[in-house]
């Protein structure tokens, strides 16, 4: 099989990045609607839930292109840990750029980012938000997804988290589009110091344009719709009432 040799494994892990490389420029596309308004971007998200028999079945896909990836990502490590001398490893990893030499643990840490992303605002199971609101669209009642982004960025640690993660992101695409043109061999040309500059730059426009979000959050640029503003403050206002008013019972109690 393909995946059974070195070189097999190196065309297969080629082709498994490029697709999460699409994925991770298709899923940017989507979260960037966010600066067109609460509609455009609720509008996006009920556009897929509406969708199953497609999202699922890519969703599928991703995530087996995802674990390939991982598997032959620390396939290869192994392989060349055991090809070589300890002392020749350890010298060719201090000649390599900071991005090649952590291409293991980025990609790690990519992974932890990608099961607590998921748990937060697809299964909703880490807050926050603690509450999801819904809004109306064009006459029908669906999820506030705008509310929900604003909401969980608007918690330091987690726009802290989701910064971080996009700056692993973006050293290990720094690294991954070059080694994707070696493979291909397309980097044995007199094109070379242009394309090797290719993987750096995209991957720090991707990291921008992820990172935006939570910055412009934190900084106020993108805020709460003001219909959520007064329904947080009823519930807040209705709270304090219900914490200020005297316990009947208790005061029944008191007189005897």
């Amino acid at each position: 099989m393909l995946a059974t040799t070195s070189v097999g494994r190196k065309l297969v892990m080629a082709v498994t990045g490029i697709g999460l490389f699409l994925f991770v420029v298709g899923h940017l596309a989507g979260n960037l609607l966010i600066y067109a308004g609460p509609d455009a971007l609720n509008a996006y998200a009920l556009k897929l839930k509406e969708m199953p028999y497609v999202v699922w079945p890519a969703r599928l896909v991703i995530l087996s292109i995802f674990l390939v990836h991982i598997y032959l990502g620390l396939e290869l490590y192994r392989q060349n840990r055991e090809a070589r001398p300890d002392k020749y490893f350890q010298e060719e990893t201090l000649r390599a750029d900071f991005a090649s030499r952590h291409m293991l643990f980025t990609g790690l840490m990519i992974l932890l980012f990608v099961v607590y992303h998921l748990l937060q605002f697809t299964f909703h199971a880490v807050p926050p938000p603690e509450h999801i609101y819904t809004t109306d669209l064009k006459g029908k009642e669906v999820t506030d997804v705008y509310t929900m982004v604003v909401q969980g960025f608007q918690t330091g640690g987690v726009s802290a988290i989701y910064i971080l993660a996009q700056v692993f992101l973006a050293l290990h695409l720094s690294h991954a589009m070059t080694s994707v043109f070696e493979t291909f061999g397309w980097t044995a040309t007199r094109f070379r110091g242009y394309i090797e500059k290719v993987g750096p730059i995209v991957a720090t426009v991707i990291c921008f344009g992820y990172i935006t979000i939570p910055l412009a959050v934190l900084t106020g640029n993108l805020r709460l719709p003001d219909s959520v503003i007064e329904q947080q403050a009823l519930e807040e206002m209705e709270t304090n009432m219900i914490d200020v008013m005297p316990d009947p019972a208790g005061r029944r109690g008191d007189q005897s």
